[in-house]
């Protein structure tokens, strides 16, 4: 995979209140990003954990950690529910 490198200037203030320290700026940057574009479904959930640094299931811990569902609950999913429990 071809990487590139990026610049991002940010108040220090904010990067404060963040609790994101120049060293680890990069790594939260991405991890941030990585459950944005899942939360918005243009990342599954194994390629935000890989674009976040991390294996799927540390990624749903991290997601579970933020209160993110790392599972989207659909009317598919409730309609066979609903069948399964015999209530359609």
């Amino acid at each position: 995979m071809k990487t590139i490198h990026i610049g991002v200037d940010i108040d220090e203030s904010l990067l404060s209140i963040m609790k994101v320290t120049k060293e680890n700026s990069g790594e939260v940057l991405k991890q941030l990003a990585a459950v944005t574009l899942f939360q918005s479904k243009k990342l599954s959930l194994w390629k935000a954990a890989q674009l976040a640094g991390m294996t799927k299931r540390e990624f749903e811990d991290f997601l579970f950690d933020l209160g993110i569902p790392y599972e989207f609950y659909t009317i598919e999913n409730l309609e066979q529910d609903m069948k399964t429990l015999g209530l359609k």
